[in-house]
């Protein structure tokens, strides 16, 4: 009833840990022997040879999580030279939502004015714009009042002192509700695992075509959005690989990709710091962003001495406390 709290460094690097799940389950695929079916394998149909691909995409991303505070260079490199991971859109892990219940997107179900409360913010119209890139049209809807443009709200704002018209700002593209039979639920792909390849080369953790990493990574994102890439989008404009700003492009073209997983973009932005982020409009956090989620008070109330001893490592029940990789 009142579980003491691992180390962070333990939830990945101990036994019983993410990293040692991981190989465990690596190896058990490896060793099985019989032949009975996988049924009910909403990913891959049974078929042993993805999940491993998964499990060590799992664990390269894993790798890249921690590669700050943990020298996990060997074992990337091994990783990369045996190859077996997601590099192709076909060994994807995704779920296929549809246009019907009960599996269409969750948004296609939700009041208008729910709905309406999902409206693009000023970083995503900045950026996108920067980079003019062409997603923008799959992710949002141009604005009512300005058919031809697409218009950002700055985040957070403050609705007992601002009056805010839909109508002038773009709402969640219809892939979101309308036509969810398009959207894919994302739970590993190819373009991520690219994106975190060159990312390793770039800092070299591994010996890899940092460039080519980086360029087949944004193709195939615009293949999984599908989204027809401009023939000139990686040889002029803001794409165009340079190694001067290099990590700052993989990150943001991994930013940009990652759309419909907020957590992910929150993820790269504290390990990273990119892309920069615009200050919340009424924060409550002397415009700090938030970099860790707080203990629930009724960890307090009821595991009192678990809590304390956390919360006693860290400073206090703080969203401003870095976790552990991230510092």
């Amino acid at each position: 009833m009142n579980p003491a709290y691992d180390e962070q460094r333990d939830i990945y690097l101990e036994d019983g840990g993410i990293v040692d799940n991981l190989n465990k389950a690596v190896q058990a695929i490896d060793s099985y022997q019989g032949n009975i079916p996988l049924e009910g394998d909403i990913l891959y149909q049974g078929d042993l040879s993805k999940w491993r691909k998964l499990a060590n995409s799992l664990l390269l991303k894993a790798y890249i999580r921690i590669s700050r505070v943990a020298t996990m260079d060997d074992e990337m490199q091994a990783l990369f030279d045996e190859g077996d991971f997601i590099v192709e859109p076909a060994d994807n892990a995704i779920f296929q939502f549809t246009d019907a219940a009960p599996n269409n997107f969750r948004m296609a179900t939700a009041r208008i004015g729910d709905f309406n409360v999902y409206v693009m913010s000023e970083t995503s119209e900045d950026i996108l714009k920067q980079y003019n890139d062409p997603r923008i049209a799959t992710f949002f809807r141009p604005t009512e009042s300005n058919p031809g443009d697409y218009k950002g709200l700055l985040n957070g704002p403050d609705a007992s002192e601002t009056t805010i018209t839909i109508a002038d700002f773009s709402l969640a593209g219809t892939i979101f509700r309308e036509n969810t039979g398009l959207l894919k639920a994302n739970i590993m792909t190819s373009w991520e695992t690219h994106f975190l390849l060159a990312e390793a080369a770039l800092n070299g953790y591994i010996d890899g075509d940092r460039q080519g990493l980086y360029e087949e990574g944004v193709r195939q994102s615009f293949d999984y959005w599908g989204v027809e890439m401009p023939v000139n989008y990686l040889t002029e404009g803001e794409a165009v690989f340079d190694l001067d700003i290099a990590l700052e492009q993989v990150i943001t073209q991994k930013w940009i990709s990652s759309y419909v997983k907020g957590f992910e973009g929150w993820i790269e932005y504290r390990r990273t710091n990119i892309p920069e982020l615009k200050t919340v409009a009424a924060s409550l956090n002397n415009d700090l962003i938030p970099v860790k989620m707080p203990y629930p008070i009724d960890e307090a109330a009821l595991n009192t001495q678990a809590y304390q001893a956390a919360i006693d490592k860290i400073g206090g029940n703080s969203i401003n406390a870095k976790v552990w990789w991230d510092n």
